[in-house]
């Protein structure tokens, strides 16, 4: 007997598929060829791999003494208010992939955007 799936399921399972997803069990993916280049990986210095982050649009920022001295403590207590907003997949997976609380992480992300656009009209 085929598990029913709810609406949502169903609809992220077609998303998925429009974009060429494909699901796997941990049985199948064991049964994969490993295609990693390892010898060429083993042999890349650090200066290599530096360079490859610098270069690397999507790489998380380095947290160095910098990146820390232009942090600030946001305060969390502000008065919400509910809305419809449409995001484009990516984005929403892109949050939704860090577990709970991806809409207090998307709201972080808006008010920190927030801070930054009054500073600069300082």
């Amino acid at each position: 007997m085929k598990k029913k799936t709810t609406g949502s399921t169903s609809r992220r399972r077609k998303r998925e598929t429009q974009r060429g997803l494909v699901r796997k069990t941990n049985a199948e993916l064991a049964q994969l060829e490993d295609k990693s280049d390892w010898k060429r990986v083993e042999a890349l210095t650090d200066e290599d791999i530096e360079r490859a982050i610098e270069d690397d649009p999507d790489a998380a920022p380095v947290l160095d003494e910098a990146f820390w001295r232009n942090a600030q403590i946001l305060d969390p207590r502000h008065e919400k208010s509910t809305i419809t907003m449409r995001v484009d997949d990516d984005v929403l997976d892109f949050f939704k992939r860090g577990g709970a609380g991806y809409q207090s992480r998307m709201n972080a992300v808006l008010r920190a955007y927030v801070y930054a656009r009054r500073e600069r009209a300082r």
